[in-house]
């Protein structure tokens, strides 16, 4: 390699623009060169690099370093990562153990991450479904208390106690003698030998004139032999006192028409008057 050359390509490795193949020819011409030649190259390489019209006046900005070194270290991570991944899909373990400490922490720390999400999600999950059941638990205690409330204001406090619990109180049942009207058409009767008063309830009783009925015990042939109580009854719940003036037969009762247009046939009865 001739002296200019030689000069040449010391500006060109200044500027880091050699292949490797010229790279190495520069390297050995310039440890053959002789002291002076050598001493000349330097001289030249130095001036030439502090030539700062070369480079664009412009500032870096004060964010420069931080990118720089944020950048540095993400490669850092990311070469960490890969190797990582790399020992694990191997399932070699003195490759995982020599493994930075970085990788590690980094693994650790996405499952960390990933079961605390996964909490949060079922915690959350869980407190709408408490709620939601809280909601449904009042509303179920507050048709219990509607309920209650209504059986206490039908049968009355004092005696509403005896109609659940006590042994003593009778409940007959009667229903509707047509065939269509069997499963609407119900009645009952509530008493108890400590009340005054008997408890008449009903709901869908067949249409009469006027809507009157009576309460009455019916004979073999189903003829009214007594009235028990008379009443009118024009939709919703019937609720009734009925005054127990005469023996309640609940093999006879039976409830009938009350109009005196129509005859006192059987509308509901008990399963004996319905069975003749």
């Amino acid at each position: 390699m001739t002296h200019r050359e030689l000069l040449e390509n010391a500006l060109l490795d200044v500027l880091q623009m050699l292949d490797d193949d010229e790279q190495a020819a520069f390297n050995e011409a310039f440890e053959a060169a002789p002291p002076h030649l050598q001493a000349q190259v330097r001289r030249e390489q130095t001036r030439f690099a502090k030539m700062e019209s070369l480079l664009p006046d412009v500032s870096p900005p004060a964010s420069l370093r931080a990118r720089v070194v944020e950048a540095v270290r993400a490669a850092i991570a990311g070469r960490q990562i890969a190797e990582a991944e790399s020992a694990l899909q191997l399932h070699d373990p003195d490759a995982i153990s020599r493994l930075p400490a970085m990788a590690h922490r980094r693994k650790v720390a996405a499952m960390w991450r990933a079961a605390a999400f996964g909490c949060a999600a079922a915690a959350i999950v869980l407190g709408i479904t408490t709620v939601r059941l809280q909601g449904m638990l009042g509303d179920i205690r507050s048709q219990e208390d509607m309920l209650l409330s209504a059986m206490r204001d039908k049968f009355g406090p004092e005696y509403l106690a005896d109609a659940l619990v006590d042994e003593s109180t009778q409940r007959i049942t009667l229903t509707g003698t047509d065939a269509a009207l069997q499963n609407d058409a119900k009645a009952a009767v509530w008493f108890n030998p400590g009340w005054q008063t008997a408890k008449l309830f009903g709901i869908n009783l067949p249409a009469t004139t006027g809507s009157k009925y009576k309460l009455v015990v019916v004979d073999e042939n189903d003829e009214p032999v007594s009235v028990i109580a008379e009443f009118v009854f024009t939709g919703g719940l019937l609720s009734e006192e009925v005054p127990i003036t005469v023996a309640l037969d609940a093999e006879r009762l039976a409830i009938v028409s009350g109009a005196e247009s129509e005859a006192d046939s059987v509308l509901l009865g008990v399963p004996e008057v319905l069975e003749h």
